[in-house]
């Protein structure tokens, strides 16, 4: 039988991890002659530093108050991600006190095409659910995004959305919000 841990067990055990982690992109700033690859490390390791801070907050009872607001961002063309992004978010309210908002990324291909293709009719199905916004992301405790992917990489609405939030935006949205994709 699996040891059961505590919350406080299991984040104080992240803590150490970040810290950890920082420790270790640190190290190896100091080892790396290029530039860009030390830029990059020691960027990780503030990053690590932020994450480390944000659960010490967390054990500390500072951002304990109100709801956990889950943000489930998808693109589906016909369907099959939607139903992906369905099943998250029946996974994420049986967390007691969650909150959970389904949002999808705007189609970026003509009608006339997604008609010959069948894929208008596909997309009936979630039509209901709101268009994504910058602006509906900035309350979110926690963004999953859902993405098909073309050749290895997010698809081009997926990626035009998060593009269109700009480096400040998803700094400030997304730098201590801890994310997560599926595909």
């Amino acid at each position: 039988m699996a040891t059961q841990l505590t919350l406080k067990e299991v984040l104080g055990k992240a803590v150490q991890k970040e810290v950890e982690s920082r420790l270790l992109y640190i190290g190896l700033s100091q080892k790396v002659n290029d530039e860009a690859a030390k830029d990059a490390l020691q960027e990780l390791a503030r990053q690590e530093q932020g994450h480390q801070n944000l659960l010490e907050q967390y054990l500390r009872g500072e951002l304990a108050e109100g709801a956990m607001k889950i943000k489930i961002v998808f693109y589906s063309m016909y369907g099959h991600i939607y139903r992906m992004a369905e099943a998250v978010a029946e996974g994420a309210r049986e967390v007691e006190g969650a909150e959970v908002e389904l949002l999808q990324v705007p189609e970026l291909v003509p009608d006339d095409v997604l008609e010959k293709s069948g894929a208008k009719k596909a997309r009936e199905v979630f039509a209901h659910i709101p268009v994504a916004k910058v602006s509906d992301l900035a309350d979110a405790d926690a963004i999953i995004f859902g993405t098909p992917t073309r050749y290895g990489n997010m698809c081009a609405q997926m990626c035009n959305e998060t593009v269109k939030f700009g480096k400040e935006r998803r700094v400030r949205y997304f730098g201590l919000v801890p994310p997560a994709i599926f595909e």
